[in-house]
């Protein structure tokens, strides 16, 4: 049986409790039977709490974790990045609290590994100690630098790079099919086990698609031992290293096949996505300025595939998403701007290019932007346009 929470244990006794008090004997047993059977408790503990002879069982509970030191920049960052709700603050901690020591105030390094570790409830503690000061905080950080985070709102987010995988998620709204013809050739070849998709919509992967991988990666792996250098089976392994987020060996497939067909539009695509990848998931332990010369990386990496595929859209839109997360704004106008030369009706470059407009407070230049998104199928566009039409 699924035990009661204590506020509703609460409740329920103190209910009890009245009408034990004017029962006779008889109600009595019956209302004891009731509880015990309720709440799980013993009968004679039941019984002094319900006589309120006893009070509930106190549990002591671990104590503050973190100290004031702590809690005080958590506030700062909340504020200055626009007070967002706070799952949604937790989701994008990363971001806010590097962008707080960067363009605001330095941040420890402990104390920022501290406010990453913290779990949604943590936060939500911590933060009622900005609901009780929030006037008097709200002079204390009307200064010039206020707006350089929280102009970057919550909403304030890029479409997903677009990546390549076996495994997509049909979208019930968006009915854009990406295509490119790089892709489709390796598809023809018949060099993979499964069709190869270009989306920025993966889907997760099941128990047993993971085992295949794996076994995958096992016989890839004596196969590679004979043929170390066989583009195909490098390429299949590097997939395969991907899918199971083994990002580090998928990473190491790629420079061994790069380093022989330097040129392989596919394979360094696969690469740029997979190094990001890697970046995201191990973020929260990494430095603002590794994170930064990793994204560097990544940039470096589209800046090449622009150069080898320069027809490709999704190539100048991955550029342009890296070089938001970097907070080149205005170059990544230049590259969505270039991708939707390509590709008119591409809506995810519509979305990104409205969201830099946005972010450099070009606020009518991002609403017609956001607008031709939401025509094209993402309809959270409108949620933006509705909120900035009033700002405006």
């Amino acid at each position: 049986m699924k035990r009661m929470s204590r506020m509703a244990t609460n409740e329920y006794i103190g209910t009890k409790r009245r009408l034990y008090a004017t029962a006779d004997r008889e109600k009595r047993i019956k209302i004891l039977d009731e509880v015990c059977e309720t709440t799980g408790y013993e009968r004679k503990y039941a019984n002094r709490l319900l006589t309120g002879s006893r009070k509930f069982r106190e549990r002591k509970g671990r104590g503050k974790t973190y100290g004031e030191d702590v809690a005080a920049v958590l506030k700062k960052v909340w504020l200055e990045s626009g007070c967002p709700c706070l799952p949604y603050f937790k989701a994008e901690s990363i971001r806010w609290v590097d962008e707080y020591s960067t363009q605001v105030a330095h941040i420890e390094p402990s104390i920022r590994e501290k406010i990453l570790a913290m779990s949604d409830r943590t936060i939500e503690d911590y933060n009622k100690l900005v609901e009780e000061d929030e006037h008097e905080t709200e002079h204390e950080y009307a200064s010039e630098y206020r707006g350089k985070v929280q102009n970057r709102h919550a909403e304030l987010r890029p479409q997903p790079v677009y990546v390549l995988t076996y495994y997509r998620q049909p979208s019930q709204t968006k009915g854009y099919v990406a295509y490119c013809d790089r892709v489709d050739s390796v598809n023809a070849a018949k060099v993979l086990p499964h069709e190869l998709y270009l989306t920025n919509d993966e889907a997760s992967l099941t128990e047993d698609a993971v085992k295949q991988h794996f076994a995958w990666i096992d016989s890839l792996g004596r196969q590679l031992q004979a043929r170390p250098d066989d583009e195909a089976l490098l390429l299949h392994r590097a997939l395969d290293y991907y899918h199971v987020r083994d990002f580090e060996n998928a990473i190491a497939d790629l420079n061994a096949l790069l380093q022989e067909h330097p040129a392989r539009v596919v394979a360094l695509m696969l690469r740029a996505q997979a190094r990001l990848a890697q970046l995201e998931s191990g973020s929260q332990t990494m430095s603002a300025e590794a994170l930064r010369l990793g994204r560097l990386m990544v940039l470096q990496d589209y800046s090449r595939l622009a150069e080898l595929a320069p027809d490709v859209p999704y190539v100048h839109y991955n550029k342009g998403h890296v070089q938001m997360l970097l907070g080149e704004n205005e170059a990544a106008l230049v590259s969505f701007t270039e991708a939707l030369r390509l590709d008119s009706q591409f809506p995810d470059a519509y979305f990104n290019r409205g969201v830099a407009h946005l972010l450099l407070e070009q606020v009518q230049e991002g609403l017609s932007d956001l607008s031709q998104a939401g025509e094209y199928g993402l309809y959270h566009a409108y949620n933006l346009i509705k909120r900035y039409s009033v700002k405006k």
